[in-house]
């Protein structure tokens, strides 16, 4: 240690620098708080682009519940994931804005008058903007593999009582 001093005295070494090295904690610590400030940066930019989309969406609320009314008059199922995810978008600005009870009521006047539209439906209530869940006529594909028995077995025609 002594040695190590008199070489860093000799080579012009600062004595900050001659202190003791790091430890292995202080290097996870220094590495821990790095990536904590990186995350925070990254939060700060999401949160910042998602109130940019936010404000530009606010800019044109009203053509974008006009392009819904479009969207819908096609009867496709494409068409109606976009109108969907359109009223999500049009959803986080309500809450943005603490407007939510008056989006509700918008949802539900948009859902009245397209009742007859179960896929649309079961599309608003799949992205958690109608309560409910979506029926099971649009669930898509059931793979039977899977699919759980009842308690008592499936039943054949060997464990039924014959009366002849």
């Amino acid at each position: 240690m002594v040695l190590s001093r008199r070489l860093a005295a000799l080579l012009g070494i600062p004595a900050a620098a001659r202190e003791s090295p790091r430890t292995a904690g202080d290097l996870l610590a220094a590495r821990a708080a790095r990536q904590e400030r990186r995350q925070r940066e990254h939060t700060a930019r999401v949160e910042a682009q998602q109130l940019a989309a936010l404000e530009a969406l606010a800019t044109r609320e009203a053509e974008t519940w006009a392009e819904i009314e479009t969207l819908l008059q096609s009867y496709q199922a494409k068409s109606y994931d976009e109108a969907t995810q359109l009223l999500v978008q049009l959803g986080e600005l309500a809450t943005h804005r603490g407007q939510e009870t008056a989006f509700a009521d918008r949802i539900g006047r948009l859902a009245e008058a397209y009742s007859r539209r179960i896929t649309f439906l079961d599309r608003l209530r799949a992205a958690g903007l109608l309560p409910g869940k979506p029926s099971r006529r649009n669930a898509g594909p059931v793979d039977h593999r899977f699919a759980v028995l009842d308690e008592e077995g499936p039943e054949s025609e060997d464990d039924e009582d014959h009366d002849t």
